[in-house]
């Protein structure tokens, strides 16, 4: 569907001014993405990202032991080329998960910047202020509120974003409805 970028800009523009004039509501929001982004399937990313280097430790331990067992005659060398492969794909594994837990962590740390930006600068601005940036510097705001705008179903259009609510909601013919 078509949507006048004027009447959906304007909407998100008044929907965002609100928001950056209520510190609180912004403040909520960002700590509210935080945390969701933070325990998002771990209790605690910091110790579970230890836990996977002891054990990235454990299996190079195991490595040599194996290869120590196998230069005694205790292993023969079929026997250490399978165990190395267990071991390599325990270690791709748990190079997997470091990976997965160091992205969380870094999306964690971009919002808590991003939260200490706008808090710093632009919470608390009297509504009206985003008219007067330019083009690039709204989008930067836009994007710091991780703003998505998903169209509905009947065509409707829902812009949310960090609060973690519907900013704006706007009708097929451009009109914003019941959004907070």
């Amino acid at each position: 569907r078509n949507y006048r970028a004027d009447a959906l800009e304007g909407a998100v523009r008044l929907a965002v001014s609100e928001l950056l004039a209520d510190p609180e509501r912004l403040r909520e929001g960002f700590e509210a993405s935080i945390r969701r982004e933070r325990y998002r399937g771990l209790e605690d990313p910091d110790g579970r990202k230890r836990a996977w280097l002891d054990r990235l430790s454990e299996i190079d331990r195991m490595r040599g032991g194996y290869q120590a067992l196998t230069a005694r005659g205790l292993m023969s060398y079929e026997e250490l080329g399978g165990r190395l492969e267990e071991l390599e794909a325990a270690r791709g594994s748990v190079l997997r998960e470091l990976e997965a837990t160091s992205q969380r962590l870094e999306v964690v740390e971009a919002l808590e910047r991003d939260r200490d930006a706008l808090l710093g600068t632009l919470a608390g601005s009297r509504p009206g202020f985003l008219e007067a940036l330019q083009l690039d510097e709204r989008r930067q705001v836009y994007q710091t509120l991780r703003l998505a705008v998903v169209v509905g179903h009947g065509g409707t259009l829902a812009v949310s974003g960090i609060p973690g609510e519907t900013l704006v909601r706007l009708s097929r013919q451009g009109r914003r409805r019941g959004a907070p």
